[in-house]
C-alpha cells in the first residue's frame, strides 16, 4: 500500500464528537453507507407523505414535514442532494396538500404564494444542510491530515499507526511491527540542514520500503499488508506480516544491512545506523496474549531498546517473551510494597586483610524474599529501580538497616566497617547524603565507619558530575570505593582525576587469572595501579586457594570471595566474625604465576575454603 493510498482511507478522524457525527452522516463513499442513507430518506419521505395526506386537511403548518426527509437528503447528499430533495419536496406539496389551492379548484391549480413559500422555504434548508456539511466534511478532511500526518515528511505518524493496528487486529490473523530508529539522526540532521529533515525521513521511508518489499512474503489474505508510518524524529514504524518468525529474522537482517548501504540526498552520501525491533501478533491466544495496538506498539519499543543494548542487534519479541518482559516491569510496581511490608534483608560478605588476616569489613547486599519464598535476583529489580525515584528510599533503607546491623555487631565485640553500594542518582539527590547522615547519628555511628561503592560503569555515565560526586563523599567522611573496575570503559586520564579510597577489581579477571598469564598480568598492573593512585585494592570473585596466593604475591590488599565466605545472614555473619581464624591467610604463601601446579595447560588445583560459612 502506498503513502498516497493510505492517506486516501476513510478512518475515523480525531476531531470533536459533533464533526465525527456530522462526517458518519456524510460519509456515503461505500456502497453500503450509500445504500443504508437511501433507505432512511425513502422511509422519511413516505412517513411524511403518508402524514401529509392523513392530516393535510387540518393545517397548512403540516406542509412543513417535508423538512425533515429533505435536510436529511443534505446530510447525506451534500449541496446537490438537498437541492432535489427540496424540488420533490415542492412537487409532493402541488399535488397533496389541498390547502395550499384556491377554494372550488382542482388541486393542480394551487394558490402561488403560499405553496412557493412552503416549498422555497424547504428546498432553501436542504441547500443550507448540504453546504454545512459539505463544510464540515472539508474541515473533518483537514483535521485528518493534520492529526494522521506528520506536517514536515508527509507520512502518517503515531495516532494514524494505532487507529490502523487497532483495525488489522480485528481482520488479520498476524501481523508484526517493526520499529526502526536511525542512531545517527542527530548527525545527519545537522548535515543536510533541519528545514529537510522531513524529507530526509520520506526519502528513508522509501528506501527502506523498496529493500522491505523484495525480501517481505505478505500472507495471502493480506497481500497489502505493508505500511512505512513516521512516529517520532528519528523512529519509523513498519506493519507487515510474514509466515514465521524466521522469515521475520532475515528481514530483520536485510534492514539492518542498510546501515553498509549509502542513501543519497540531495546528492549527499549519507550512512544509516540502525537499531530495529519487532513485535509479533497472532489472533491464537496461545501465541499472543496482545489486545490492543498500545500494547504491540509498547511491546515493539521493549524489543527496540534491547536492541539499542545490544549494539543494534535485530530483536524479535514473541508473545512469551512480551509477558515475561511485562512480569519484570510489574517488579518495579512491588517494589515500593516490598520496602513497607519488610520484604527485603540484607547478607554481608566479609572483606579479609591479607597482610594481617582480619576480617576489616562487610559488604551489605540486598535481597528480596517474597511471602511465597521466592527469591527475586537484584539483577532483576536493581536495574529498574534506579531509573525512578524509588531507588533513594531503597538505598536509604539498605544504609538504615546495614547501620543498625553494624552497631549491633559493634556491641558484640565485632569491630567492621560497612560497605554499602549505592546509584549515582542517590548523590544527584539533594536530600539523599542528608538522610544518610541522619540515619548514621541515628545509631551513633561516623562517616568514616561506611564504605560507599560505586561502580566505574556509573561513574562513566555521569562523568561530568562524577567528581564532584565522590568529593561530596570525602568531605562528610565517607570511604570511597570504584567498584567492578576493568568491567566498565574508563580512560587512566579520567582516573587519575578521581579520589577513592579502595579499587576494586572486578570478579571477571580475579577467577581467570590463574588459568591465563595475560589476565594475570592485567590483575596485577590494575594491583599496581591502584596503589600508585594511593588507594587501597580489593580483589572481588577469590574462589580458590591458588588465587588467594596469586593475590598475595601482586601485594594485593583485601579479597572478598566464596572462597572466604559467601553472602551471610545477620546470626550467620557474628558466628563467623566470632570462629574467624587470621592465621588461615597469614600462614598462606604467597605465589608468582610460574609457581602454580600446570599452568602451562592453564589448570589449577583448587583446594577446600578456608571457613566452613562458605555454604
Amino acid at each position: 500500500m502506498s503513502f498516497d493510498d493510505m492517506r486516501a482511507q476513510p478512518d475515523i478522524e480525531t476531531a470533536g464528537w459533533y464533526e465525527r457525527a456530522l462526517y458518519s452522516l456524510s460519509s456515503y463513499r461505500e456502497d453500503k453507507n450509500r445504500l443504508l442513507a437511501l433507505i432512511i430518506i425513502g422511509l422519511s419521505f413516505l412517513t411524511a407523505l403518508f402524514l401529509l395526506i392523513r392530516f393535510a386537511g387540518q393545517s397548512s403548518l403540516l406542509s412543513f414535514i417535508l423538512i425533515f426527509p429533505v435536510m436529511l437528503t443534505g446530510f447525506f447528499f451534500k449541496i446537490r442532494g438537498g437541492l432535489l430533495a427540496g424540488a420533490a419536496a415542492a412537487l409532493l406539496l402541488l399535488a397533496f396538500h389541498p390547502q395550499l389551492s384556491p377554494a372550488g379548484l382542482p388541486v393542480l391549480f394551487p394558490s402561488g404564494s403560499l405553496w412557493f413559500f412552503a416549498s422555497s422555504t424547504i428546498t432553501l434548508l436542504g441547500f443550507l444542510t448540504g453546504a454545512v456539511l459539505k463544510s464540515f466534511d472539508h474541515r473533518i478532511k483537514n483535521l485528518r491530515k493534520s492529526s494522521f500526518y506528520n506536517p514536515d515528511s508527509g507520512l502518517p505518524n503515531r495516532a494514524y499507526l494505532l487507529d490502523r493496528l487497532e483495525k488489522l487486529m480485528v481482520s488479520a490473523s498476524r501481523m508484526q511491527l517493526l520499529l526502526i530508529e536511525i542512531d545517527n539522526y542527530p548527525e545527519i540532521v545537522s548535515s543536510i540542514g533541519h528545514e529537510k529533515a522531513g524529507s530526509f525521513r520520506r526519502k528513508a521511508a522509501e528506501t527502506l520500503r523498496r529493500n522491505i518489499q523484495q525480501k517481505a512474503e505478505p500472507a495471502k489474505k493480506q497481500d497489502d499488508l505493508f505500511e512505512i508510518y513516521d512516529i517520532y524524529e528519528d523512529k519509523l514504524a513498519v506493519i507487515l506480516s510474514v509466515t514465521s518468525k524466521k522469515q521475520l529474522k532475515s528481514l530483520s537482517v536485510e534492514i539492518e544491512d542498510l546501515s553498509q548501504q549509502t542513501l543519497y540526498f540531495d546528492e549527499i552520501p549519507l550512512f544509516l545506523n540502525i537499531s530495529l525491533g519487532a513485535a509479533c501478533y497472532s489472533q491464537k491466544r496461545e501465541e499472543c496474549e496482545i489486545e490492543t495496538g498500545e500494547k504491540l506498539l509498547k511491546n515493539a519499543y521493549i524489543a527496540l531498546r534491547r536492541s539499542r543494548e545490544q549494539a543494534g542487534k535485530p530483536i524479535i519479541l514473541t508473545g512469551q517473551e512480551a509477558r515475561d518482559s511485562s512480569a519484570r516491569l510489574h517488579l518495579l510496581g512491588d517494589v515500593k510494597n516490598a520496602l513497607e511490608k519488610n520484604q527485603f534483608k540484607l547478607n554481608y560478605q566479609p572483606k579479609i586483610d591479607l597482610e594481617t588476616g582480619r576480617i576489616i569489613s562487610v559488604e551489605a547486599l540486598i535481597r528480596w524474599v517474597r511471602p511465597s519464598g521466592e527469591i527475586v535476583p537484584p539483577g532483576e529489580f536493581i536495574p529498574r529501580v534506579e531509573k525512578t525515584a524509588l531507588i533513594n528510599q531503597l538505598s536509604f533503607w539498605v544504609v538504615s538497616r546495614a547501620s543498625e546491623h553494624l552497631l549491633f555487631l559493634e556491641k558484640e565485640g565485632i569491630d567492621l566497617n560497612m560497605a554499602v553500594n549505592i546509584s549515582p542518582n542517590n548523590l544527584l539527590e539533594e536530600t539523599f547524603l542528608q538522610d544518610v547522615d541522619y540515619a548514621l547519628k541515628e545509631v551513633g555511628l561516623s562517616p568514616e565507619r561506611f564504605d560507599l561503592e560505586l561502580t566505574e560503569t556509573d561513574l562513566m555515565r555521569e562523568k561530568t558530575r562524577g567528581r564532584n560526586i565522590i568529593n561530596r563523599l570525602l568531605e562528610r567522611g565517607y570511604q570511597f570505593s570504584l567498584d567492578d573496575f576493568g568491567s566498565g570503559h574508563s580512560s587512566l586520564s579520567y582516573l587519575k582525576n578521581l579520589n577513592f579510597n579502595y579499587l576494586k577489581i572486578d570478579r571477571s579477571f580475579v577467577s581467570d587469572m590463574a588459568a591465563e598469564r595475560r589476565i594475570y598480568e592485567i590483575v596485577n598492573t590494575a594491583i599496581t595501579l591502584g596503589h600508585e593512585l594511593g588507594s587501597s585494592v580489593v580483589a572481588e570473585g577469590v574462589e580458590n586457594r591458588e588465587d588467594l596466593k596469586l593475590l598475595k604475591g601482586m601485594d594485593c590488599d583485601c579479597v572478598q570471595g566464596y572462597y572466604i565466605s559467601r553472602p551471610l545472614s545477620l546470626k550467620k555473619l557474628l558466628d563467623f566474625c566470632q570462629e574467624w581464624q587470621p592465621e588461615d591467610i597469614t600462614d598462606l604463601s604467597p605465589a608468582r604465576y610460574e609457581d602454580l601446579p600446570e599452568n602451562e595447560s592453564g589448570l589449577s588445583s583448587a583446594v577446600g575454603p578456608v571457613s566452613d560459612f562458605s555454604g
